[in-house]
């Protein structure tokens, strides 16, 4: 909860539209001074997620305008975004933190959780393990990768929640504080 309360005056850019993006917009909204919003692609599936970012509060801009000119407090990565592409490494190189949207979902979930990753498999695991975990616990939530972004899950979320996250490897580039309860590499 400290992290989430630092936010408050915080000038955050989220990378990457998508489900990811537009979850990451709707829970900051209101939570942050200012929050931007990029996306490299240019199809009309992006115009239009750049519209509902917008009606979120967050302003869209260009990933070139976004690196060139920083001043973010935060970065906050979606997955598929790699914290190698040139303008994150560029914001990083200005003083910019950058964490994937996990991280940031970790300072607001409360309960447990099993993240698993790896190479194959991780979707099939992810589910067989929510479908146990299911039928011991009442609050499971399997999330990330498989389903609804980390992010949109942890809202209302207790100490008896569980999550059941899928993740990849991109979204484990940007993590700082992220501790999984139980973690599974495939």
């Amino acid at each position: 909860m400290e992290k989430i309360e630092w936010l408050k005056g915080s000038r955050v850019l989220i990378v990457g539209l998508g489900l990811s993006g537009i979850a990451t917009a709707r829970v900051l909204r209101g939570k942050v001074r200012e929050m931007l919003i990029t996306d490299t692609r240019g199809d009309e599936k992006m115009r239009l997620e750049a519209a509902e970012a917008g009606s979120l509060g967050a302003e869209f801009m260009a990933a070139e305008q976004a690196a060139s000119q920083g001043g973010f407090d935060l970065v906050i990565i979606s997955p598929g975004v790699s914290t190698d592409e040139p303008f994150v490494r560029e914001l990083r190189g200005k003083g910019s933190q950058v964490v994937a949207e996990i991280e940031v979902a970790w300072w607001l979930l409360n309960g447990r959780m099993v993240a698993i990753t790896g190479t194959n498999g991780k979707t099939t695991t992810t589910s067989l393990v929510g479908s146990i975990t299911g039928g011991y616990f009442t609050d499971v939530r399997v999330t990330g990768n498989i389903g609804a972004p980390l992010i949109e899950s942890a809202e209302g979320s207790t100490e008896h929640t569980v999550f059941v996250t899928e993740v990849s490897s991109y979204q484990l580039e940007g993590i700082v504080d992220f501790k999984p309860y139980v973690s599974v590499v495939l």
